[in-house]
């Protein structure tokens, strides 16, 4: 071997190495300059959106609990009409918590005990008919929570009678009705109630692992919004993964003027955990919104992404604004414009699920079953 060339394997080797070194030292800086308050946006988080919203959500429950202990003790209109708006409104405040999947929620399955839709009201027929359930068992997912009770104290004609006859003279109709709401009440006390230890364990795990609260939280907002918002409320009832449209499949279907007031709630609520104006609002809070500012800034690449993600919140509440109240017949009568809504949906995903954990340094922890 000449000496020309050791010379020049040796400065390559050199040069090598020294890249290599440049490449470790910038990769440690850009971990390293990440310096953003990660406790302090989990603490605004909690103290502005979920112990709040979990307080607010469990006050409706209680209500809920209460008018149908007097509905099942006197069945009549008066309380029928009463515990039909003590549902609507528990219903309604569920989209602010639904999201918060995370620490005790997880734990006691809350979104699977609460709002799996559409419920199985063979199952629920059978469970009345028997009088033997267990609404702890994962098989009962689908025979509890606010879509069953949406089938126990709606009919799909509007014939009010109907729902009073299926209970003044069945015992068993009226203790499923009594056992599910109570469930659902013991559920939700349980998640409130563990939070008050749980919530300084959230703010304090404010590392950038995996197992972070900011990168679990993450990760529980984005799958709530691709898999419940985008694809539950709406992309499965349009039939975007399916031959056809499912009308029967949207949220509240047996109730079907409330399934849109209950998707332009969660798409506000959405927008509001996003932005920091969260549960209770506070315009100088930190958030999602805030953290993406930052992380564009620090790396000198401010695309104002953002922006791009409320400007695309926002073409969604406008393509829901001239859909009917009925989601269902939306989906029967002109489902184009439930396709358009999808599609504004979609590009959120893109955003967020892409552009947003990427700036984040956050890898997705769920699986993609829909193909998209």
């Amino acid at each position: 071997m000449s000496i020309m060339t050791y010379n020049f394997r040796y400065l390559f080797s050199v040069l090598i190495v020294l890249l290599c070194i440049a490449s470790c030292t910038e990769s440690y800086n850009d971990q390293t300059e990440d310096r953003y308050d990660r406790a302090q946006l989990l603490s605004d988080i909690n103290d502005y959106h979920i112990v709040p919203a979990y307080r607010d959500y469990l006050a409706t429950v209680e209500s809920l609990s209460a008018t149908t202990q007097a509905f099942v003790n006197d069945v009549n209109q008066e309380k029928l009409d009463q515990l039909q708006a003590s549902w609507l409104s528990a219903y309604t405040q569920w989209q602010w918590v639904e999201m918060i999947n995370i620490g005790p929620a997880e734990e006691v399955s809350l979104i699977n005990k609460t709002n799996v839709f559409p419920t199985d009201v063979a199952l629920i027929d059978q469970h009345i008919e028997s009088g033997e359930y267990n609404l702890d068992l994962p098989s009962n997912f689908v025979a509890q929570g606010f879509p069953a009770i949406d089938y126990l104290i709606h009919d799909l004609s509007g014939d009010e009678q109907s729902v009073l006859d299926r209970y003044s003279n069945n015992l068993s109709a009226r203790n499923y009705l009594a056992d599910v709401v109570a469930a659902l009440l013991q559920n939700t006390e349980q998640v409130v109630n563990a939070w008050d230890s749980y919530k300084t364990t959230f703010v304090e795990n404010d590392g950038s692992s995996a197992t972070g609260s900011i990168n679990k939280l993450v990760n529980d907002y984005l799958f709530y919004y691709e898999k419940y918002l985008r694809a539950g409320k709406v992309g499965i009832p349009a039939g975007v993964f399916s031959n056809s449209p499912l009308s029967n499949k949207v949220e509240a279907f047996y109730s079907q003027d409330k399934s849109k007031v209950l998707l332009e709630e969660s798409l506000k609520a959405s927008v509001a955990f996003f932005s920091g104006s969260y549960y209770s609002t506070r315009v100088d809070a930190l958030s999602f919104q805030s953290y993406i500012q930052y992380l564009e800034g620090l790396s000198g690449n401010d695309n104002g992404l953002d922006q791009l993600i409320l400007n695309q919140f926002d073409l969604a509440l406008e393509r829901l604004e001239p859909i009917s109240q009925n989601l269902a017949s939306q989906v029967d009568e002109n489902n184009g414009l439930m396709l358009q809504l999808y599609d504004a949906l979609q590009q959120n995903v893109i955003y967020m699920k892409v552009d947003m954990l990427q700036l984040m340094n956050v890898k997705v922890d769920y699986v993609d079953a829909d193909g998209d």
